[in-house]
């Protein structure tokens, strides 16, 4: 067997009450289809290569198409967002920080120039080894909530030691987004620093028509699709062998 490897990755929980990160589902929380979860390996994959992280309370947040308002859960009383802490957070942290970080606890929520989008906190912060950064995106198949979306993001959190928040925008107005502390925010996925020296936005090699493929090229379709399209009785053949593949890499 090879040597188990260190995680490249340590969570902080600075809110108490927050809940610490869970590994991804493959099973993206029961949502996924049981065909898929059986036999599609790429969704399953998806699901599981990071942590759900969730709000740190139960809260609701409200755009009328001019400003945000929060409150409570079950509270009815809305209240005109700018800047709130988590409720007697700022307290607890001035008790135990160095004298000179007192006063500086992170919001828990806030507005942003743009008066549809709210920055969210989670109550945590993280911190990888050096080579590691981390992708912030909501939970990869999960169904999709048509109040808002949240944007995703890349932190280098091998140097920034910081929290760990999301950007929400609002994509209807009158409308609650309930935010709750069983049902995932975010997605954190691990990604190599070499990622992010490759300027994946310039153009990449390209083949550009059938008569341009190789051999190899016919070949690996061969192997990858013709082969499994003649053999129907064989369902999940890419997942058996991809899951296979992942174990012997394990010894």
């Amino acid at each position: 067997m090879g040597v188990k490897s260190k995680c490249p990755i340590t969570f902080y929980r600075l809110i108490p009450e927050a809940r610490m990160p869970i590994p991804g589902d493959p099973a993206a929380g029961g949502t996924m289809p049981t065909r898929a979860f059986r036999y599609c390996e790429p969704m399953r994959l998806a699901s599981a290569m990071g942590w759900y992280v969730f709000p740190p309370l139960d809260m609701d947040l409200l755009f009328d198409g001019v400003a945000v308002y929060w409150r409570l859960a079950h509270d009815t009383a809305w209240e005109k967002l700018e800047a709130i802490q988590y409720p007697n957070f700022s307290e607890q942290f001035d008790e135990i920080c160095p004298e000179d970080l007192r006063g500086f606890s992170p919001p828990l929520a806030g507005t942003s120039p743009e008066p549809d989008i709210v920055q969210f906190w989670s109550g945590l912060a993280a911190k990888t080894l050096p080579g590691w950064s981390v992708v912030l995106r909501a939970p990869p198949n999960f169904p999709s909530r048509e109040q808002y979306s949240c944007y995703e993001g890349v932190i280098e959190t091998e140097r920034w030691f910081g929290p760990l928040f999301t950007n929400i925008r609002f994509n209807k107005t009158d409308v609650p987004i309930c935010l709750r502390r069983d049902w995932p925010m975010l997605f954190v996925q691990l990604v190599p620093n070499q990622l992010l020296q490759l300027q994946l936005y310039q153009s990449p090699p390209t083949v550009d028509c059938l008569a341009d493929f190789t051999k190899d090229d016919w070949e690996r379709y061969r192997q990858s699709i013709v082969e499994n399209v003649k053999r129907p009785e064989k369902k999940g053949v890419y997942a058996t062998e991809s899951r296979k593949a992942r174990r012997s890499g394990l010894e």
